[in-house]
């Protein structure tokens, strides 16, 4: 379920041990949430994790610097396509292993793309062309040319 803010309000200055938040934390929600919540020492981040893989780097800058909020869309720049890359060909390697039928690889590939696809907006016709792919050659000239661009 969701968190009880109200409640968590109350209770929060009367805890003398670090408090960790978890839940719902995410980029539209960590500025509002740090706000209302200054006794709160960590925060769980949870599956926005698997969208945003580069939220906990972000939301440490957005501390470190003092910005006025967190930008909603993560930035993708070289260095991170690189990171996803080099992730994504160990997901595949690993796969390989256990899976054996292409089709099945690919659609498991393809699920992690459904997390990431947030991730690359101006993408969205590669993403759909990207449901229709069963063979693990189109699927890595896909990869390719979404990290590459």
């Amino acid at each position: 379920g969701a968190a009880n803010h109200e409640i968590m309000e109350k209770i929060a200055p009367l805890f003398r041990a670090p408090l960790v938040y978890n839940g719902d934390v995410g980029r539209s929600s960590f500025d509002m949430l740090k706000k209302r919540f200054p006794h709160v020492s960590r925060w769980m981040i949870g599956r926005e994790l698997l969208k945003d893989p580069f939220l906990p780097e972000d939301i440490k800058q957005f501390l470190t610097d003092n910005s006025k909020s967190l930008i909603d869309t993560p930035q993708m720049n070289d260095s991170r396509k690189l990171i996803i890359n080099s992730f994504h060909d160990d997901l595949l390697e690993a796969f390989t292993k256990i899976i054996r039928r292409e089709e099945a690889l690919v659609g498991k590939m393809k699920s992690y793309w459904f997390y990431l696809e947030s991730l690359f907006p101006e993408r969205k016709k590669d993403i759909s062309e990207m449901k229709m792919i069963l063979k693990l050659d189109e699927y890595k000239e896909w990869v390719h040319r979404i990290l590459k661009s």
